[in-house]
């Protein structure tokens, strides 16, 4: 399918109006990235939020991650969901080990990287938790916010993060984002966070979760940035 070309207004007027061509994109199609630095790359419409394919969503993290990314860095994106920061890292690290449960993401996922042309990034589909073995996934309300859960409808597998180091190599940068399993993520990777330290940044899910994954960082060694309410760098 040939590349849909959409110009962002720049001027203040012509900006006004830029909400307007985001109701009348058609979905499923390939356009480029507009801005930001996957800039030039191939996002497909209906799939994320129009942030994706403007280049604008969580902008900060984007560059804190291309600041902190080295060129023989492995990196975990762990609910990577669409692929949208698989994709980012893929461009400065060595290899990207992306993570995602649901089926229908990871088909979104694979896309995007077949039209890419990403060839460092390996998909796993699992959920990251405690342990290895299997567990149950509920959907959300958009294909965003699925989350493990024990009256879940899909059964899906569970790998732990000591797994995906002895499976993948150790990560020096990962990216979490999976949607109220924090805290099972970081526990069961204890012995690796331990004695890594790698690069987190960590999106939580309530204020408890957060509280919780801040305190064990810590006692784990980390250098705890809060970023935000919801998100915070570790090191």
């Amino acid at each position: 399918m040939q590349d849909l070309q959409v110009a962002v207004p720049r001027t203040t007027f012509l900006g006004r109006l830029a909400r307007v061509p985001l109701k009348l994109v058609p979905p499923n199609v390939p356009v480029r990235i507009m801005s930001g630095p996957l800039k030039g790359s191939k996002w497909i419409t209906g799939t994320g939020t129009n942030g994706c394919w403007l280049g604008t969503y969580e902008l900060g993290t984007q560059r804190r991650i291309l600041r902190e990314a080295r060129p023989d860095d492995i990196a975990f994106d762990l609910g990577a969901n669409h692929g949208f920061f698989a994709m980012l890292m893929g461009r400065s690290t060595k290899s990207v080990i992306a993570v995602e449960p649901f089926e229908p993401n990871v088909a979104i996922l694979k896309r995007h990287l077949q039209i890419n042309q990403v060839t460092n990034c390996v998909v796993v589909q699992a959920a990251v938790g405690l342990e290895n073995g299997t567990t149950f996934f509920a959907q959300g309300i958009n294909h965003a916010m699925g989350r493990i859960c024990g009256e879940g409808e899909i059964e899906v597998n569970l790998v732990s993060l000591e797994e995906l180091v002895n499976r993948f190599g150790v990560a020096s940068i990962i990216k979490i984002d999976v949607e109220g399993a924090e805290l099972e993520v970081l526990e069961g990777g204890r012995n690796y966070l331990r004695e890594v330290h790698p690069k987190l940044f960590l999106s939580t899910h309530g204020n408890q979760v957060h509280a919780q994954s801040s305190k064990l960082l810590r006692s784990l060694g980390f250098d705890v940035q809060e970023v935000s309410r919801c998100e915070m760098f570790a090191c």
